[in-house]
């Protein structure tokens, strides 16, 4: 069989400034770019027609064995001088009317000849940048940008200069750089600037791609080529080579026009530009350097060696580097996770090639959003292939978009197994085996086509009219052939890319997949229209039970469950996202990695001006936001063609339209990026403009925005909006006890806050802390805080600060701290003087508080009493609530258990009154101490439960820890010595952790008694005489009675009852010193049982009916029972 060609109409194919290349030899399809000529010159072509002859013409030849004969067409010659395009600098032949690289027309007074070597050019240095400010406001307006840097140093010039006229060694050098300029057009790169023998490259500013990092490698690989091929001429002529070091880094830069005096550059700047130049100065000659994240953005693409970090100047420590080896030839991502949550996807792949193998051929199209996996799904059903399987495969690149034939190319490529390295011998050679492997013939019309279809140009002598009807016939013919002898799988990949050539042949060869033993799969963005009939195959986000299984893979089992959530919630589903964000999260690194930045940038640059407008300010707004206050803030159009713009493109959905038309952003990960890419002089402006668009839009609802007025103007540019509005959600959120997200508050409003100026002051902001601080058991730094905001206003009321000196001594009193505790507090009575002001009440009764945490109740009632009065004449109900409170606490430690019950239930309707849920929980937890001692346990215990659960709710650290010692005491009343234990346990580690030292003493005592009734004697007796020691140092006196008693106690369960009646004796003395009168009657029943072990039944009987005659008359339920026990034993 031979190939014949009829008459066809040119397809309508677009040129591009460059092809695909894998050889030495300039980049071009010249009979690609031919074709394209012809179109623009008017050739006129009927797609039904065309269509028609295609159908019954190409068919029937290459079915039925016609020759193929080139004599049959009309060709051109291409002998002739060689000359330069004006635009581009490309090699073009004399008689094209058009370049081949870039399309400009070529005028025939710009066809000079030019000789075979160097020729010195007109001083000019070609710059992308010149082109950059047609490409309007929005794109050169500043942004932060991740963008990859290329540095590019020329080397070797020196002794060049030495043999030729600087005029001369001018033009050669234009010739160099030249060449450099255009591989950095080529993949869409701008030109920053040209230092001395260097130049400095940009991927990705302007505009973003999905691929920069890959683009600027394969610039730097083209461009070192390119010096090659110059570097023969030279060296023939002066005997000289230049060098080329590269250096590329990736990561964030401030992008945008710099002003100046004549013209306007565009220029970025940031310490990933000056790594990027110095991994230049470190690269070996003729090498590319790059770095570690350039490394793993490209890492699909191309293969690199890891080599021994280097030093750079300017950088603390040595950086990892590597060197780009040369482009992979099938490009999988290394490291890759199984692929999770496609199974139907993956059986509807297999059924379809069922199918296919019997004799039906089939057409799957599988589209998506970026990153949902397209690509991964087709690899991983092609990898399962059997070797009964033809397999080729071909994606599109995004900077081949206008690249004629691009796609095929790479076809081609994969079919024939041309490698990247292969010169033009090595590509002539597998075409050659490739087409006697699949049974085409191999004539050498075939065979130069498909090389000049590759990158190697030159060679076809086929005229541009008939490449693409001669292409089809040849690729036919192969794909028949290859599906006579095994089933054959083609998948054409990333398709939104494809260049209009490449779809058109490629949407010829998808109709006739149907007559064949074929599968055909191709894969697409979701706004992409497949030109033939195919099975939709829609690839959804992963589900929340299938991301979590992702999440775990690459955590390799070891995420909690917040980190889970947390990149869940953040990628939306979408795989890609969730591998890469996983990834970088497990080794310490961003939130949003470069790999996803670099897609998301890319997405947000391709939206127009507007668009991209609305879309960065809703991200300032956040995740979710309503359409009216989005109208307020983009008031130059109507907003509505815009959010659909948004919906279309994937960036928004709707999510409510009724009360407030609400969108919110897909991911959260595409509101971040839109979020970072903007200046942060344009973010505070925004936010400002955000929250006074809330209070105009919103002026009666405004307490609902609390917490959104606090978010925008904290990061605005209105430090006195900011400090009102996070004032107030930090006085919210202290209301509401969310005491963590207060203390957050508060610390931003200290940021702005002045000394001084009002009521919103820094001192006003640091009493606030310190008064969380209090609450949430954060002593030490509470009491740093009420002397800071004592500090900073020297100005200060008397009574301003005996408050702050009050809370200092309450500070201090709860960390044990007596005697320091009373110095202050008298300090701030000082100051007051003989004022009758509320304070003074306030002072009164905490000095109340520490004399009967001292054991000192009579000096504790009378100075509590006096503040209770002060604080009802003046209407401080917040200090007689305390007092009333702390009153029925000497009351219970005295042994007036109703008088106790009286004052309490006094003290719960004041705490109700105020709101104050700390007190009504002290409250609850009070009547629960009096209930147990009572003998009404169950009553204890739901008091108990009450008041730890208004502490937790509150965050009442100190709270909840005496809510748990006091559970072990109801349990130790009840005989449950062993669940006691656990606690006060918990009891301990928080006392011990906030530092209330008298408090972890009292629950050590408690603990070590507990052991002791647990039979654990020697241990329970060690905790108590720890305890001791620590009442002692601490001058904790109330306590030393009870904890003699216990001492007494487990010398008794010890057998040694010498040291258990010296204890008691002690604990007796004390508790009579004290007046503690229900201490006073356990210890007599405790010597009555001292007594009864050493056998003197009088002395026993004596003193056990003192102890029941005391306890019933304190009602003392509990103890009564145990003392009547023992006397029952006498």
């Amino acid at each position: 069989m031979r190939y014949r060609a009829s008459p066809a109409a040119p397809s309508s194919a677009m040129t591009d400034p460059a092809g695909k290349r894998v050889s030495s030899r300039a980049p071009t399809r010249r009979a690609a770019s031919r074709e394209v000529r012809s179109r623009k010159n008017g050739t006129p072509r009927s797609r039904r027609s065309s269509s028609s002859s295609r159908r019954a013409g190409t068919r029937g030849n290459y079915r039925s064995g016609c020759s193929y004969a080139y004599a049959a067409m009309a060709t051109r010659t291409r002998a002739g001088a060689r000359a330069k395009c004006a635009a581009c600098g490309a090699t073009v032949r004399a008689n094209d009317r058009f370049c081949s690289t870039c399309g400009t027309p070529i005028a025939a007074a710009q066809a000079a000849p030019v000789p075979p070597s160097i020729a010195p050019e007109p001083a000019r240095i070609e710059s992308s940048s010149l082109q950059v400010p047609a490409l309007g406001e929005a794109a050169l307006g500043e942004q932060r940008k991740v963008v990859t840097i290329l540095f590019a140093d020329l080397s070797g010039s020196t002794p060049l200069a030495e043999k030729l006229d600087p005029e001369d060694l001018r033009g050669i050098l234009s010739s160099y750089f030249n060449a450099l300029a255009r591989q950095i057009r080529r993949y869409e790169g701008t030109i920053d600037k040209y230092i001395g023998d260097a130049v400095m490259a940009v991927f990705g500013a302007p505009l973003s791609h999905e691929d920069d990092a890959e683009r600027a490698i394969r610039a730097a690989l083209a461009m070192q080529r390119s010096i090659q091929t110059l570097n023969d001429d030279l060296e023939r002529q002066h005997g000289v080579r230049l060098s080329l070091r590269i250096g590329i880094n990736t990561g964030e830069v401030v992008a945008g026009l710099l002003g100046g005096d004549v013209q306007s550059a565009y220029t970025v700047v940031g310490d990933a530009v000056n790594t990027a130049q110095r991994f230049e100065s470190v690269a070996p000659l003729n090498q590319v350097l790059v770095s570690e994240t350039t490394r793993r953005l490209a890492l699909h693409a191309f293969e690199f060696e890891t080599l021994p970090p280097v030093t750079l100047k300017g950088k603390a420590e040595p950086v990892a580097a590597y060197r780009v080896i040369r482009r992979r030839d099938d490009e999988i991502e290394p490291d890759v996770s199984p692929l999770i949550g496609r199974e139907a996807e993956l059986a509807t792949l297999r059924a379809a090639l069922e199918g296919a193998v019997a004799g039906a051929g089939r057409l799957v199209h599988i589209r998506g959003e970026a990153g949902v996996g397209k690509s991964r799904l087709a690899t991983e059903f092609r990898l399962a292939l059997g070797p009964d399987i033809e397999r080729m495969s071909a994606r599109c690149a995004s900077y081949e978009t206008n690249t004629p034939y691009a796609l095929i190319a790479e076809l081609i490529r994969g079919a024939f197994r041309i490698h990247a390295v292969d010169d033009e011998a090595a590509a002539r050679a597998a075409i050659l085996a490739g087409l006697e492997r699949f049974g085409a013939p191999a004539e050498e019309s075939a065979t130069e086509l498909l090389l000049d279809i590759v990158g190697f140009s030159g060679r076809s002598a086929i005229e541009p009219e008939q490449t693409r009807r001669l292409l089809l016939l040849v690729l036919r013919t192969v794909l028949e052939r290859a599906s006579q002898q095994r089933p054959l799988v083609i998948v054409a990949e990333d398709l939104q890319w494809c260049d209009p050539a490449s779809r058109e042949i490629l949407a010829e060869l998808a109709r006739d997949i149907t007559g064949l033993r074929g599968l055909f799969i191709s894969t697409a963005r979701a706004a992409w229209s497949v030109p033939w009939e195919a099975e939709p195959l829609e690839l959804a986000p992963l589900g929340e039970r299938d991301a979590r299984a992702l999440i775990e893979e690459v955590f390799e089992g070891r995420a909690d469950e917040a980190t889970v959530r947390a990149v869940f919630d953040r990628t939306g589903g979408n795989p890609f996202f969730i591998e890469e964000v996983s990834r970088e999260l497990k080794r310490g690194g961003s939130v949003v990695p470069a790999t996803v930045q670099e897609v998301l940038e890319a997405r947000l640059d391709r939206l127009g001006d507007r668009p991209g407008r609305v879309v960065r300010v809703a991200a300032c707004i956040g995740q979710n936001f309503w359409y009216r206050l989005l109208e307020q803030l983009v008031r130059d159009g109507p907003l509505a063609p815009d959010l659909a713009t948004l919906e279309e493109e994937a960036f928004v959905v709707a999510k409510a339209m009724e009360p407030e038309r609400t969108y919110v952003f897909r991911q959260a990960l595409i509101r971040e990026v839109a979020y970072q890419i903007q200046l942060l002089a344009t973010r505070r402006s925004t936010h400002t403009a955000i929250g006074r668009a809330l209070e105009a839009l919103y002026p009666d609802r405004l307490d609902e925005f609390i917490d959104l007025l606090a978010y925008h103007y904290e990061r605005g540019e209105d430090p006195l909006k900011a400090l009102e509005w996070l004032t107030r959600a930090g006085d919210r959120a202290r209301s509401l006890y969310a005491n963590t997200e207060a203390l957050t508050l508060y610390a931003s409003a200290l940021r702005v806050a002045r000394d001084g100026t009002g009521p919103l002051d820094a001192a006003a902001i640091l009493e606030r802390i310190g008064d969380v601080q209090q609450l949430t058991g954060k002593y030490d730094l509470a009491v740093e805080s009420y002397r800071q905001a004592r500090g900073r206003t020297p100005g200060l009321s008397r009574p301003g600060v005996a408050r702050l000196l009050r809370k200092v001594g309450m500070t201090l009193r709860a960390k044990g701290e007596y005697d320091e505790s009373l110095v202050t507090l008298g300090e701030a009575s000082q100051i007051l003087a003989d004022d009758e002001d509320v304070e003074a009440a306030r002072i009164a009764v905490q000095v109340g508080q520490i004399h009967f945490r001292q054991g000192r109740y009579e000096d504790a009632r009378d100075v509590i009493t006096e503040g209770v009065a002060l604080g009802e004449r003046l209407g401080a109900d917040d200090a007689v609530a305390e007092g009333l409170k702390l009153l029925g606490n000497v009351a219970n430690n005295v042994g007036d258990l109703r008088g106790a019950i009286e004052l309490y239930e006094r003290t719960g309707a004041a705490y109700e009154r105020l709101g104050d849920l700390v007190g009504i929980a002290d409250i609850h937890s009070n009547l629960a101490m009096l209930y147990r001692r009572m003998d009404r346990f169950a009553e204890s215990e739901a008091a108990y439960r009450e008041s730890l659960a208004l502490r937790e709710k509150v965050g009442h650290v100190w709270g909840i820890a005496t809510t748990h010692n006091n559970l072990g005491e109801l349990h130790r009343t009840r005989g449950e010595p062993l669940a006691a234990i656990p606690s006060y346990e918990q009891a301990m580690e928080i006392f011990e952790r906030i530092g209330a030292r008298v408090e972890a003493s009292v629950v050590l005592m408690n603990l070590g008694a507990a052991r002791v009734e647990a039979r654990d004697v020697d241990r329970g007796r060690a905790d108590l005489q720890e305890a001791a020691r620590h009442f002692v140092e601490l001058g904790g006196t109330k306590f030393l009675p009870s904890v003699y008693r216990d001492l007494a106690a487990a010398a008794l369960a010890a057998g040694e009852l010498d040291e258990a009646h010296q204890s008691a004796e002690r604990a007796l003395g004390l508790a009579r010193a004290g007046k503690v009168r229900q201490t006073e009657a356990v210890v007599q029943r405790l010597l009555g049982e001292i007594a009864l072990a050493r056998g003197d039944r009088d002395a026993a009987r004596e003193l056990l009916g003192a102890s029941i005659e005391l306890l019933r008359s304190l009602d003392e339920a509990a103890e009564l029972r145990k003392a009547e026990a023992v006397l029952a034993k006498v």
